[in-house]
């Protein structure tokens, strides 16, 4: 799901490739609607989990249920948390005796993201890839995507090192460093489109693993976390939603295959859901610290490490896919996890055929420097 590296102009020819641009809000909104239409689901909003319920069957706990604040205690055969990167379960599981190994890496990105709405009249835009653009620079990236109700989503990057964009917080910096990127200065020209949202800041962003496994098995019983409870990941990769769907269906199937012994379902649960997630968390570690590397060099700041190499790099990824389509397919394919992330970005005959293609010239993304020189001129009264 989501924006890929080229247009997909014809959908029935990649049925399992097809963009779907919309906010987050509207397409939770959806969700939400459906399963309120869902006669065996029933929605408590506000109720708050302060705890789990715990029964001691044998060497390992098994959860039979949650404490409310709102509603006492609520029984259950199976509790899945999803409540994402805010999660209490590690402290939940340490209070039984469960200690969830947890490895944590920095993004080292700080991003920024604002709304606009297309005005009347003006044609939706033609986007470079799929339902999105994408402009990489020196130090900073920008992501523009096509969403519902003629709405566009305009995201910037930077590295927290990078003071000189800090100013991005606000709405004037955030539009004229915008505008000053030709492939998205269309996009928030005041003839165009109307923002309606303010500047939204993202920082501490960490790409966050736990396991759900001790020496093969499950360290707990009738409880699985899922989604960004189980892994966080760069949302800049916009891969929370994948991995959540995954993990869902993960879930499904080892209730279905072992209905009535909790322990056999357990195991089955938590090591597929292992097998899903370490790829994914280490590919994605990989690329930031590729990217980190590059942007602090730019800042000129410590370098630290050199990053371990790929196959096929980000950069080179997204050059070549505006070259070749079928090699655009499979990093759609490798992005959005319909394929393992080390299918494409650790293939060797895969960069060897990338280093042979004659790909054309990129039209220019903009420069730093009048990026820079935009922002701070509208700080400074100057325009």
């Amino acid at each position: 799901m989501g924006a890929g590296g080229f247009p997909l102009a014809d959908p029935t020819a990649h049925p399992d490739l097809v963009g779907l641009g919309t906010r987050r809000t509207t397409l939770e909104w959806v969700l939400r609607s459906r399963a309120l239409a869902e006669p065996a689901i029933t929605l408590r909003p506000g109720v708050v989990v302060t705890d789990l319920l715990w029964r001691r069957a044998g060497s390992v706990p098994q959860v039979v249920g949650v404490r409310t604040r709102e509603h006492g205690t609520i029984r259950s055969t199976l509790v899945l948390d999803a409540s994402g990167r805010r999660s209490l379960l590690p402290r939940w599981l340490r209070s039984a005796g469960v200690e969830l190994a947890e490895t944590g890496h920095d993004c080292e990105l700080v991003a920024y993201s604002r709304f606009f709405r297309l005005r009347d009249g003006v044609q939706v835009p033609q986007m470079q890839r799929g339902n999105a653009t994408v402009a990489v620079l020196d130090g900073f990236g920008c992501y523009a995507f096509l969403a519902d109700a003629r709405t566009i989503g305009i995201a910037v990057g930077r590295h927290p090192f990078d003071l000189h964009l800090a100013g991005l917080r606000h709405a004037s910096f955030f539009d004229a460093v915008v505008g000053s990127l030709p492939p998205v200065a269309a996009l928030v020209d005041p003839s165009h489109s109307e923002p309606i949202s303010d500047v939204a800041a993202m920082g501490g962003l960490r790409n966050v693993l736990r396991d759900p496994l001790r020496a093969g098995s499950a360290q707990v019983h009738g409880l699985h976390a899922i989604g960004d409870a189980l892994c966080m990941t760069n949302p800049a990769f916009g891969r929370g939603l994948s991995m959540a769907l995954q993990h869902a269906a993960a879930v499904t199937d080892g209730v279905s295959a072992e209905p009535d012994r909790p322990d056999r379902q357990a195991d089955l649960i938590a090591r597929r859901l292992s097998r899903l997630t370490r790829p994914v968390w280490a590919d994605t570690v990989a690329h930031d610290a590729e990217r980190s590397y590059r942007w602090r060099q730019t800042v000129h700041a410590a370098l630290g490490a050199v990053p371990a190499p790929r196959a096929v790099s980000m950069p080179t990824a997204l050059r070549a896919a505006a070259a070749d389509r079928r090699i655009g397919l499979r990093l759609l394919r490798a992005i959005h996890l319909l394929d393992s992330p080390s299918q494409f970005f650790d293939d060797e005959a895969l960069a060897a055929a990338i280093t042979g293609l004659d790909a054309p010239e990129l039209p220019s993304v903009g420069s730093r420097a009048a990026a820079l020189a935009a922002g701070h001129a509208v700080l400074t009264g100057r325009v």
